[in-house]
């Protein structure tokens, strides 16, 4: 009985994911140093909002980033509830983490990389997000979206993303497309390696001091020469 519950709940949750009930905007951002943070923007309408506020069971509830911070090396930022005028429910959760994977999870693989290269520092991301369980016996979806934003280190050169502007890239699909088949999001970035930017003013003044000093010298050479 209680398996079929759980059955149940989670197709009614696959469904109110896909009737055009809930929209998603996720926001992640990626350090230098392989970390990273993430935001989730959960917009619930009206009638779903009333009944997550009701305080229903939070299994019929498979929301993405919910209760986040008990993977481990996760941690919660910040995390909000904001009621629209017309009675819907925005709920936002933002996360942090010293590595940018520890936000995998059992539906979302994402791996992090970067690597130098003479002159250059190279990132690479890999996100995989599955599909839901049970959208297949579920009918078509409403016309709601899921938006995927990310920023790299440096500058952008490649991506399957739908919209690209400087370190950011966007992914903008419908909400069922999404649900039904999954999605899977690549970017790779570069930038000048900063320990060039340190090194170059060291070396060139050192090459004008040393330009410098041979001036002085001939100088003081020729100074001598017509004394």
């Amino acid at each position: 009985m209680n398996r079929l519950c759980s059955h149940l709940l989670a197709g009614l949750s696959c469904w109110l994911f896909l009737s055009g009930c809930i929209s998603v905007d996720i926001q992640t951002r990626a350090g230098r140093d392989l970390s990273g943070s993430r935001t989730y923007r959960i917009t619930l309408e009206p009638m779903l909002a009333r009944v997550y506020r009701s305080g229903a069971s939070a299994k019929m509830f498979d929301l993405p980033g919910q209760d986040m911070e008990k993977q481990k090396g996760v941690s919660a930022v910040s995390k909000q509830e904001i009621q629209g005028k017309d009675g819907s429910l925005e709920l936002v959760w933002s996360y942090s983490s010293p590595r940018l994977e520890n936000f995998s999870s059992q539906t979302d693989t994402v791996i992090f990389s970067k690597r130098a290269a003479k002159w250059w520092i190279y990132y690479s991301y890999y996100e995989h997000l599955l599909p839901r369980r049970d959208t297949s016996d579920i009918p078509s979806a409403g016309s709601t979206w899921l938006k995927n934003s990310l920023t790299l280190p440096g500058q952008i050169y490649s991506s399957n993303g739908d919209s690209l502007s400087g370190s950011r890239v966007v992914w903008l699909r419908s909400m069922d497309t999404s649900a039904r088949g999954g999605l899977v999001m690549t970017v790779q970035s570069r930038e000048i390696n900063p320990l060039l930017l340190v090194l170059l003013p060291v070396f060139l003044g050192v090459i004008f001091y040393f330009l410098l000093k041979r001036r002085i010298k001939s100088v003081n050479r020729f100074s001598s020469d017509g004394a």
